[in-house]
């Protein structure tokens, strides 16, 4: 008979300082199969724009058809165990970054199965964002008009490759369909490119 047992784990994240004045935080959350070093370099004007940046991995790991170690967020194995294990640790993570930056902006980012993943998180946290960034990514399907409160933001975006073979047109009507659905208001992000984190995000950072 199958038991459960909580354990403890180590996690690991990046952090780049912001040069100059802090404008605010911003947390990006990786998709599948990459890993939080790699994924940090799409970011790396925001320092330079002065936003404090951290980029915590997902806690599975195993390697890619190139025997290239990477991380997942969750399977479809012990599904629940693993949404709950994340959602602890993102929230373990966002608490010590509120102490380090008391009062300043946060701006949350996720790209592909880093969407779920941050929405998830979100709508189980307190944590009220400034921004909300979706790349290319699905809204879970549990999430409903009751998540509400939990996942305002003054602003939302969703961003879409026009080039993009793993997510379509019509899954990303879908996805804004739902979101329209429990009373969020997005801009969508047109960009011309495939499954990536487009400079156009960045470029909204500018304005923001």
């Amino acid at each position: 008979m199958k038991h459960q047992l909580i354990v403890n784990k180590t996690a690991h994240y990046y952090y780049e300082p912001a040069i100059g004045s802090s404008k605010g935080v911003v947390l990006a959350v990786h998709g599948y199969a990459q890993l939080a070093v790699e994924f940090s370099d799409n970011f790396k004007e925001l320092p330079v724009k002065g936003y404090e940046l951290y980029v915590p991995e997902a806690l599975s790991k195993f390697y890619n058809k190139e025997r290239q170690p990477v991380a997942s967020w969750m399977t479809s194995y012990e599904r629940e165990d693993e949404i709950s294990d994340y959602i602890n640790y993102l929230e373990t993570l966002m608490q010590l970054i509120i102490q380090k930056n008391v009062a300043s902006p946060i701006h949350l980012i996720g790209f592909s199965q880093g969407v779920s993943t941050l929405l998830r998180w979100y709508a189980s946290s307190k944590l009220k964002a400034a921004t909300v960034h979706l790349i290319a990514g699905s809204i879970p399907e549990e999430l409903s008009s009751n998540d509400i409160k939990q996942l305002i933001a003054d602003k939302y975006f969703y961003y879409h490759g026009t080039k993009d073979r793993l997510v379509k047109e019509d899954q990303v009507n879908k996805y804004l369909g739902q979101l329209a659905a429990i009373g969020i208001d997005y801009e969508k992000v047109n960009f011309e490119g495939r499954h990536e984190v487009p400079m156009e995000l960045i470029k909204v950072f500018t304005t923001l």
